[in-house]
């Protein structure tokens, strides 16, 4: 990497954390560095250009008391007819893959009319930028998933589409080496934390990107709710890393395949309910605590029933 591109004195924020991609990608103020990075996604495809956005409630109510509510990092609709959810993900979960057909399943079916529905429904975008890997994605960093027609190899509908972004799969370390701006724009998300100066901003896109990723340019109070949720996020990550240490070396104790597995999940249990807790008693809402924890509202609230 070009040691004058890179620092560690946090002169940008970090959009691979919560937080720093909330900032960068969901508000209403920045809707244009959303839309310049969606376009050099969808261009690549042959896709008409996003013009304009407006973004949609993040978070959606249960259908039913049994059901989980959804909760979105970023739900939005284009001007011209088509729905995204983005999301950025640090954390491996258990069914990765299901869980975002699931959630762009929920966009089409929320579209729906209480009276006569014809099924024209907008097509609905889920795009997931990843701090991990899944075997089943391959090693592209940019992996598009179709529905497409077994027998003849073409695709049979464009209402859904699901782009997985493997960040640690993207292994461009120098400007240079990025020819398209999708590159560009997986070069900056990756290594913008680090960065004293940001490139490619010859471009207008990324003139704006660099604008707005400036710690020095958020107000007194963002900054202060931005290092919060850091301090916040950083901490629990670091605490679930540490209970699942602790849970492997009690199961590695204990000498038994099952004691592995229930050591380690009884660390990471231990795990959340602390961070749950600490969460809410610095005044942390349900469903933010829900959104760092990938945990269900309702078992939220019977963990801070019971302290």
């Amino acid at each position: 990497m070009s040691p004058n591109h890179f620092s560690t004195n946090g002169t940008y924020i970090d959009p691979t954390t919560d937080p720093g991609f909330k900032i960068l990608f969901g508000r209403e103020a920045h809707k244009e560095v959303l839309i310049d990075f969606l376009n050099a996604l969808i261009l690549r495809n042959g896709d008409d250009p996003i013009v304009d956005i407006y973004y949609l409630d993040k978070e959606k109510v249960k259908e039913r008391e049994e059901e989980r509510t959804l909760l979105y990092d970023i739900h939005c609709e284009t001007k011209c007819g088509k729905r995204f959810i983005v999301e950025m993900q640090n954390g491996k979960q258990a069914f990765f893959v299901n869980r975002s057909l699931y959630y762009t399943s929920r966009a089409v079916t929320e579209q729906g009319k209480t009276d006569r529905w014809d099924f024209s429904f907008m097509p609905v975008y889920g795009v997931f930028l990843m701090n991990f890997t899944l075997p089943e994605l391959g090693e592209s960093a940019i992996v598009d998933c179709l529905i497409w027609n077994k027998s003849t190899g073409k695709q049979l509908t464009k209402s859904m589409c699901w782009t997985y972004i493997q960040l640690p799969n993207f292994t461009k370390q120098s400007p240079e080496e990025c020819e398209t701006d999708i590159d560009k724009w997986l070069y900056n998300i990756k290594y913008m934390n680090t960065m004293t100066t940001m490139p490619f901003t010859v471009a207008q896109a990324f003139q704006r990107l660099e604008k707005v990723s400036r710690v020095e340019n958020l107000s007194a109070t963002e900054r202060r709710q931005y290092e919060r949720d850091l301090k916040f996020f950083r901490d629990y990550e670091n605490r679930m890393n540490y209970a699942e240490t602790q849970g492997r070396a009690q199961g590695i104790a204990e000498g038994r395949a099952e004691g592995l597995a229930e050591g380690r999940a009884e660390g990471r249990a231990e795990g959340r309910a602390e961070i749950v807790i600490t969460l809410r008693n610095n005044g942390m809402s349900e469903s933010d605590i829900a959104k760092f924890t990938g945990m269900t509202i309702s078992d939220i609230q019977k963990i801070c029933s019971n302290t």
